[in-house]
């Protein structure tokens, strides 16, 4: 963007995606309502949660290419999961977070 007259551009600063939104919802609804979170904290638990998301979205991507789909599909997700996430309790929990979520799609 630059102004007519002018040789000097303004750039604008890319907004950088983040968890952070969802992170607090979850935290002050169904955790602890009266306790906040850091600054610091809340940036080391977006970076763990978008870690997650990149590593689930990658093996889901392979499992599907291994089934010889082009498409990631629920049981890819559900099959992602339990590979990485190896304890059996928070794999569960992930696995009744989904279908929570679908059944509110329907």
């Amino acid at each position: 963007m630059s102004n007519p007259g002018s040789s000097v551009t303004v750039r604008r600063k890319r907004r950088k995606s983040s968890f952070a939104f969802y992170i607090y919802a979850i935290l002050k609804n169904n955790i602890q309502g009266d306790q906040g979170i850091s600054k610091k904290a809340m940036q080391t638990v977006d970076s763990f949660v978008g870690d997650m998301l990149m590593q689930l979205a990658a093996e889901a991507g392979r499992l599907a290419k291994y089934s010889g789909r082009r498409t990631i599909q629920e049981r890819d997700v559900r099959a992602a999961c339990m590979l990485i996430v190896q304890d059996r309790e928070i794999a569960l929990a992930a696995d009744q977070a989904m279908n929570r979520y679908r059944a509110t799609c329907k």
